[in-house]
C-alpha cells in the first residue's frame, strides 16, 4: 500500500501534463507515492506524453487511467479514486494551480492527526 495517492484528472493537457509530473514527481521524492493520471476523453496526445513519461521514469510511480467517453472532472476524480492504493488520496489540477510544496503541507498535517 502506498502512503500516498495523488489524482490528476486530465482533458486535453499534453502541453501541460509533462511539467506537472516533473513537479510532483521530484517532490514527493522520499515518499511512498503513486500519481494517477485520468485522461479524461482526450482527443490530443495527453495519453501518450504520459506514457512516455512512465517508460522514460519508471522508478516514479506513476500510471495512467484512459476513459475514452468524457467523465467530466469529477468523474475523473472518482475513477481515480475508485483505483487509488494510498492511505491519504488527494487530486490536483494539471495546471499547478496547486504548487507541489502546498500539497505537502496538507499531507504533513494529515500526518500529525
Amino acid at each position: 500500500m502506498y502512503k500516498l495517492s495523488l489524482i490528476i484528472p486530465a482533458y486535453n493537457e499534453e502541453k501541460r501534463i509533462r511539467k506537472v509530473l516533473d513537479a510532483y514527481t521530484k517532490s514527493l521524492e522520499g515518499i511512498n507515492y503513486e500519481i494517477i493520471v485520468v485522461c479524461n476523453g482526450c482527443k490530443d496526445g495527453t495519453e501518450d506524453i504520459v506514457r512516455d513519461f512512465i517508460k522514460k521514469t519508471p522508478s516514479a510511480n506513476v500510471r495512467v487511467l484512459v476513459f475514452e467517453e468524457k467523465l467530466g472532472k469529477g468523474g475523473a476524480v472518482i475513477e481515480g479514486f475508485k483505483a487509488a492504493k494510498g492511505k491519504f488520496m488527494g487530486f490536483v489540477d494539471a495546471d499547478l494551480s496547486t504548487s507541489p510544496q502546498e500539497f505537502l503541507k496538507l499531507v504533513r498535517i494529515l500526518e500529525k492527526k
